[in-house]
């Protein structure tokens, strides 16, 4: 990961960044669903890669003891004033952060700035060094989907597509396949629990998705929450979660 590559991106993005597309929507309609079916009031979590999309901010209600962490303070700066604790670090060294101290460790987004095997394994050891025993972790990360259809057919670039597979820390994402991402995860001791579709094709699709009613935009969201585990659906998603257990 460059830093400085990525402190100039953010930089320009936050001041343009908007959650009101309905392909944004849908992924954060998604991701909150499943938070919510690991997180209680009583659990710990952490939330890693808590930048312009936070969750920190709706994971508080619902659980008191939430820690967000991100690469940049100014990104954290704007989660102070909701009274959440933060955290200024790499997920690749969160030497500052006990081993076995959160039940839910949520990795929103670093694992999609990551590149080589290497740099990768250090963030998926930190992620689950710092989970409790019988805990869970949360991948939150890119698919080389977008880069194929929406980058290579979509938008008219099919030159990317002789480098889809082979991304440098001269780009700003980092993207997988589903089944290279648990090839690296197996690596450890954490047990696969379920991989989920955050947007199927409604992301590469987003033209569309974000041209319809709020009335269709509602049963986009129930047909979405009902297959996002398909096997089938989550080769079409541009985001997705692996979910594992310690």
């Amino acid at each position: 990961m460059n830093k400085q590559t990525l402190a100039k991106f953010y930089k320009v993005r936050n001041k343009s960044e908007t959650v009101s597309e309905n392909n944004v929507k849908l992924e954060r309609f998604i991701t909150n669903t499943y938070l919510q079916k690991y997180i209680t009031p009583k659990k710990s979590v952490i939330e890693i890669g808590a930048g312009i999309r936070s969750y920190s901010p709706e994971i508080i209600k619902y659980a008191k003891n939430v820690l967000a962490v991100d690469l940049f303070q100014e990104n954290l700066d704007r989660l102070n004033s909701k009274k959440i604790n933060t955290l200024c670090a790499d997920i690749a060294n969160l030497k500052s952060v006990k081993s076995g101290s959160f039940d839910v460790v949520f990795v929103n987004g670093p694992m999609s700035h990551l590149f080589g095997d290497a740099e990768r394994m250090k963030a998926i050891k930190e992620s689950f060094r710092i989970c409790k025993k019988g805990g869970v972790v949360l991948f939150n990360y890119l698919t080389n989907t977008p880069i194929i259809y929406r980058s290579g057919l979509i938008k008219g670039n099919i030159k990317t597509l002789k480098k889809y597979d082979k991304r440098t820390d001269k780009d700003i994402y980092a993207t997988y396949f589903v089944n290279d991402f648990h090839k690296l995860v197996s690596k450890t001791k954490m047990k696969h629990v379920c991989d989920v579709s955050l947007d199927g094709l409604f992301e590469i699709l987003k033209e569309y998705t974000n041209k319809v009613t709020k009335t269709e935009f509602n049963v986009i969201k129930q047909l979405q929450l009902q297959i996002c585990e398909r096997t089938d659906m989550i080769g079409c998603a541009s985001h997705v979660i692996s979910i594992y257990k310690k």
